[in-house]
């Protein structure tokens, strides 16, 4: 099992990812601070589960989305490498996120992006 750590974000778009159910790709002026310091990182997407489909029983915060992150690793056999973080938002207005996740639903390394990623609308 693994545990998860917790940081408190300022995020630009939270409004946002709230009222969406829809994978979107995050413009990179909107990206979570520890993002934009990183060059690795390529893209980045965001994704609201509709709230009944949340296993949740924590009655002081409520997971509103998962962003997906893809960064370039230039030394690896597979370069693109895809993570996810889980965001909640805190019943006192704070937003939380988790530390990074291996994916499941796409390949944690792979030779090149997901194709359906690359279809993907775009906020800003």
């Amino acid at each position: 099992m693994n545990i998860l750590n917790w940081s408190e974000i300022a995020f630009a778009i939270q409004s946002k990812l709230q009222r969406s159910t829809e994978l979107v790709e995050i413009d990179r002026r909107s990206w979570p601070e520890w993002a934009t310091r990183s060059t690795q990182f390529e893209r980045i997407w965001v994704f609201s589960p509709r709230r009944n489909q949340i296993p949740n029983g924590m009655s002081t915060a409520q997971v509103i989305g998962k962003l997906i992150t893809e960064r370039f690793e230039t030394n690896d056999a597979k370069p693109f490498n895809y993570n996810y973080y889980l965001i909640v938002a805190t019943t006192d207005g704070r937003y939380l996120q988790s530390s990074p996740i291996k994916t499941t639903d796409i390949d944690h390394h792979s030779y090149s992006p997901p194709a359906w990623l690359e279809s993907r609308p775009k906020t800003t």
